[in-house]
């Protein structure tokens, strides 16, 4: 072979060999878990996301932050399923404050936390503002983030009003509710017994919130489980002296509400009994899906069948299908346009 050639095929075959070498993969590197600087903080996520964007899927697992009308509110969703689970915090907590029970309950379906106004990762907002507005608030953010509802709603303390309070404001995105050590209205509005009797006590109007749970619509029909604590504290003997009344009190707003006594636990029984938490979400979830499942065979069944004999004109609210979301939506827009 003259040299020529010869080397025109060494030529070649090096230039095959070098494109056919692997190359450093193109796009993000794929790190393990176990290294820390891979997984980015809250605030790191929180600064890379518009405000006016609806967050990605990945985005909301990690945490991120909502405009809800002039400030951005935190949240984070892990989990997938339905019914979705949204919780509310006490006063003085967070998103943080659930560590123990979210992922547990991402475990078996979805899990919303999120921080109020004023708390957290969140923005500055009113102050003072009050549990009106905070609701409105989460049922922006729950909108703007495409959570779909209807929800399980899960709050304690302050939170727990604020959750009783969504469910009243909002019937229709209900399915369940579990207070966990509930704070009762009155505890804010008796001015003798309040732990504050300032307008503003972070950043809250606790007097005017209380009154207006008190103004708000009667507690829709929906399956709720108060969890009440067992052992003292941090609470004041005032609140200590009225809390197993006030507990009932809140049991009794809904014909399918129930009490559960903590007896191991203080006023923080998302810390000191968690999986009593657990297990209340997961029995209010387990119904709702049940009665779902059940709803929808039934629709299937009476899908063909028309005249008297329907099993539609059969089946009445002992069933549980008229209770469903849907239905209570649909027959509030029927009564009004009859009004």
């Amino acid at each position: 072979m003259p040299c020529f050639s010869r080397l025109l095929l060494i030529g070649v075959i090096t230039a095959c060999v070098t494109a056919c070498r692997p190359t450093a993969p193109i796009g993000p590197t794929v790190v393990a878990a176990t290294s820390q600087e891979a997984v980015p903080t809250p605030v790191e996520t929180v600064a890379t996301i518009a405000a006016t964007a609806t967050p990605e899927r990945s985005t909301l697992e990690v945490g991120t932050k909502v405009d809800v009308g002039g400030y951005q509110l935190y949240v984070r969703c892990t989990g997938r399923g339905a019914p979705p689970v949204v919780f509310d915090a006490g006063a003085s907590s967070g998103s943080s404050a659930w560590s123990a029970i979210e992922p547990n309950v991402a475990a078996f379906t979805t899990a919303c936390v999120y921080d109020r106004a004023n708390r957290g990762l969140s923005d500055k907002g009113p102050i003072p503002t009050t549990s009106q507005q905070q609701v409105r608030d989460l049922h922006t953010l729950l909108a703007n983030v495409q959570v779909s509802g209807p929800f399980v709603l899960v709050g304690q303390s302050f939170g727990g009003m604020n959750m009783g309070l969504y469910a009243r404001l909002y019937p229709a995105e209900a399915v369940g509710l579990v207070m966990v050590d509930a704070v009762h209205e009155r505890g804010y509005v008796d001015q003798s017994i309040t732990p504050c009797p300032y307008k503003d006590c972070n950043g809250v109007d606790l007097a005017e919130s209380g009154r207006q749970v008190q103004a708000a619509p009667p507690m829709p029909d929906i399956p709720l489980i108060v969890l009440q604590h067992g052992r003292p504290g941090p609470l004041s003997a005032g609140w200590e002296a009225r809390w197993p009344a006030w507990q009932q009190e809140l049991a009794a707003r809904s014909p399918r509400g129930k009490l559960v006594l903590a007896e191991r636990s203080t006023h923080n029984i998302h810390r000191d009994q968690p999986e009593l938490v657990v297990a209340a979400i997961q029995e209010l979830v387990e119904q709702v899906r049940l009665r779902d499942t059940s709803c929808n065979r039934a629709d299937t069944r009476r899908s063909g069948v028309s005249g008297s004999d329907s099993p539609h004109t059969r089946l009445g609210p002992a069933s549980g299908c008229e209770d469903r979301p849907n239905n209570r939506a649909g027959r509030a827009a029927r009564q009004r346009a009859r009004g």
